[in-house]
């Protein structure tokens, strides 16, 4: 697999720098790991009753995540430039769930494979900081969410 090029390494570091400190030589080593991908709008990235097994970095485009609750399709997140988009809680599971992924744009996003995991972890240790790192800020910005909702319900 060829490495990512500096640009996308970079809007890498920065999302996660807050929370870590990695460098740009050891996102280098990661990269092969990596894949970017383009989808064209309207594209399901995951179905409905699957299991999320990747977790994509937001290079451009928005990214919903859906689900049916009596027939109506509810949004649950969107995700932008920056930002990870995957259903974290099938991931983290490993669980079929009923949600769905689908691009909302034409999106260009940096793939990671759950498969991969060990290997990467036995190759380039620095990875297990990056994943921290990253599930750090999925955190910070869940809370974010949930406070919005909490401040725009009492309005």
């Amino acid at each position: 697999m060829k490495k990512l090029d500096d640009l996308v390494l970079e809007r890498i570091k920065e999302a996660i720098d807050p929370y870590c400190s990695i460098t740009g030589e050891q996102l280098q080593k990661i990269s092969p790991f990596l894949e970017v991908k383009s989808y064209s709008a309207q594209q399901i990235i995951k179905p409905v009753n699957s299991e999320e097994k990747t977790v994509r970095f937001v290079l451009e485009g928005k990214l919903g995540l859906f689900y049916f609750d009596n027939k109506k399709e509810i949004c649950d997140n969107i995700f932008t430039s920056g930002y990870l988009a995957f259903d974290l809680l099938s991931y983290l599971e490993k669980k079929v769930s009923s949600s769905y992924l689908i691009t909302l744009t034409p999106c260009k996003v940096v793939e990671f494979h759950r498969d991969r995991r060990i290997e990467i972890l036995q190759k380039v240790p620095e990875f297990s900081e990056l994943s921290r790192a990253f599930l750090k800020r999925e955190y910070v910005y869940a809370w974010e969410r949930i406070r919005l909702l909490k401040k725009s319900d009492m309005e």
